[in-house]
């Protein structure tokens, strides 16, 4: 709790004053994280807290929401590397098969650690493998082959 060098970008409330000016930015595509860095610039500090909750209730299937972690994750990483030296894609590229290891940890740690909702966790562990490993392979993807039309696809 409190502050944080990074917030997750599905779970953040802004001040309209701070993201004034970030419209173009956000038009082009740019991820949450360009975002936070470029507030964190103007000296916006960034903050974090267990006590609020976020819920949403899916409207797609399956397929449709693994697709679309697939894209979102594709479209992020060509826009991280874009401008970057390609001989960096190939190391990128690897390192990110191995985020449904370090991510799922950390979830599985959280969740322990707090001990709230273990039940819920195991029920869905395998949709949340599913959703690590597209995310993953998005990723390895968007660093080898940049963005393509992933960007486009994100609802």
């Amino acid at each position: 709790e409190g502050e944080a060098a990074m917030v997750p970008g599905n779970n953040v409330v802004y001040d309209r004053g701070a993201i004034e000016g970030f419209d173009e930015m956000m038009d082009e595509g740019l991820w949450d994280a360009a975002l936070h860095e470029r507030l964190k610039g103007r000296g916006v500090r960034l903050y974090m807290t267990p006590a609020v909750t976020v819920g949403h209730k899916m409207t797609g299937g399956l397929a449709w929401f693994l697709t679309q972690k697939f894209h979102f994750a594709r479209a992020f990483a060509g826009a991280r590397l874009a401008g970057a030296s390609r001989a960096l894609a190939p190391a990128y590229s690897l390192a990110a098969l191995l985020l449904p290891l370090v991510i799922g940890r950390r979830i599985t740690a959280s969740i322990w650690r707090r001990g709230a909702y273990r039940r819920e966790f195991v029920l869905s562990s395998p949709f949340l493998l599913l959703l690590l490993l597209a995310w993953a392979a998005g990723e390895s993807v968007g660093y080898m082959a940049g963005p393509g039309r992933s960007t486009a696809k994100v609802a």
